[in-house]
């Protein structure tokens, strides 16, 4: 049975409030990438982070969503979207007016992308988590990056001209079978 190595590309932790996080030079060694975030943002009026992913600093039409959401214990409308400039991770993460524990909220995602080093449109999906005074939010999506490039970068970027927060963190991960 073939056992998967999942090795640590790069990661940073801000040490000061930022618009965009960049990751570059991502290796084409491995079979898939493992995105991992735990964000929080300065976005006050609603706690929604609107978090944006591109990928080799592609901010064209060519990214494509389909979203499932839940919050609380109901299920939302499944939500599909075309031709849009990133995949956004949509995390409730930010700094709620009025919420005494609004510095425990970091919104929590994980993306995968299968073959992410090939030449044909690349499959990606991705959860995120996110704890709220009383309730919680869950979003599963599926997304692909239709171009035929590698994917050599990852830019995230704040959506709503918000910053990311000091303490924000991100991981990228390879993973092979041998």
């Amino acid at each position: 049975m073939p056992t998967t190595t999942t090795t640590l590309i790069a990661t940073t932790t801000l040490t000061s409030d930022a618009s965009t996080v960049t990751f570059s030079n991502i290796p084409n060694t491995y079979a898939q990438l493992l995105i991992k975030v735990m964000i929080q943002t300065t976005r006050r009026s609603d706690g929604f982070a609107d978090v944006g992913v591109r990928f080799n600093g592609n901010s064209n039409a060519v990214y494509r969503s389909q979203l499932m959401n839940q919050t609380g214990g109901a299920v939302g409308a499944s939500n599909v979207t075309s031709n849009d400039t990133n995949i956004s991770f949509g995390l409730y993460s930010s700094l709620v007016p009025g919420d005494a524990n609004y510095l425990l909220y970091f919104g929590q995602g994980e993306m995968l992308i299968p073959n992410y080093a090939g030449t044909n449109e690349k499959p990606i999906i991705y959860k995120t988590v996110t704890v709220k005074t009383n309730t919680y939010q869950m979003r599963n999506l599926a997304s692909s990056f239709r171009t035929n490039t590698p994917i050599t970068s990852i830019t995230f970027v704040d959506n709503n001209s918000a910053n990311m927060l000091t303490g924000s963190k991100f991981w990228v991960y390879g993973l092979k079978s041998s």
